[in-house]
C-alpha cells in the first residue's frame, strides 16, 4: 500500500499532490462530523429538545 502511494506521488505533480491532501483532509473532517451526529441525536432524544 505504501509502495503504491510512493509511486503515485512520484508520478503526479505538485498540484495533484495538493488536491490529494485536501481530499484526505476533507474526508477526515466529514467522518468526524458524521460521528458527532450520533451523540447529538442521543442527547436531543434524551432531553426532549424540540
Amino acid at each position: 500500500m505504501l509502495e503504491m502511494l510512493r509511486k503515485f506521488f512520484n508520478f503526479c505533480d505538485e498540484e495533484d499532490r495538493n488536491k490529494f491532501y485536501k481530499a484526505v483532509a476533507l474526508g477526515v473532517i466529514d467522518a468526524i462530523f458524521g460521528a458527532m451526529r450520533i451523540p447529538a441525536a442521543f442527547f436531543c432524544n434524551r432531553c426532549n429538545c424540540k
